[in-house]
C-alpha cells in the first residue's frame, strides 16, 4: 500500500494502517499543488451528480426544500456548499420562503444569530 498522509496547512502528516485493516475510500490521494476551490467542487458535482440525476431535473419551482448542514463544531465549507445551492435553487425557480435550512445540533447549545449569519 502506498503511504498515507493527512495533507494540513503545515505539511503533509505520514501515516499507516496495520497490515490486517483493508482501507476503502472513494477519494484520490494525489498530492495537489493547486487550491481546490470549494465552490468549484460544489458546483461540478451539482452539474455532474454520481449516481443520480441534477437537482434542476428532481424539482421544480412548487417543490419545497430541507438542506441539513452540520453546526459549527464541524469543520468544513458549508456557507460555500450554501452558496451555491441556493444559487441553484433559485435558478430552478424555488422561493425562498419554501426552503428551509436545519442546523444539526446534536446536543451541541443553539446557535447565537450572529453564528447563523
Amino acid at each position: 500500500m502506498d503511504p498515507l498522509f493527512v495533507k494540513t496547512l503545515r505539511g503533509n502528516i505520514s501515516f499507516s494502517l496495520p497490515p490486517s485493516f483493508s482501507l476503502a475510500t472513494f477519494a484520490g490521494f494525489a498530492d495537489r499543488s493547486e487550491e481546490i476551490s470549494p465552490v468549484k467542487s460544489v458546483e461540478a458535482a451539482l452539474k455532474a451528480p454520481i449516481a443520480s440525476v441534477r437537482l434542476s431535473e428532481q424539482l421544480s419551482a412548487d417543490s419545497s426544500v430541507a438542506i441539513v448542514i452540520e453546526d459549527l463544531t464541524r469543520k468544513s465549507p458549508k456557507r460555500y456548499l450554501l452558496q451555491v445551492l441556493l444559487s441553484e435553487l433559485t435558478r430552478i425557480g424555488i422561493p425562498g420562503d419554501r426552503i428551509k435550512i436545519v442546523i444539526a445540533l446534536g446536543t451541541h447549545r443553539a446557535l447565537s444569530q450572529s453564528e447563523l449569519e
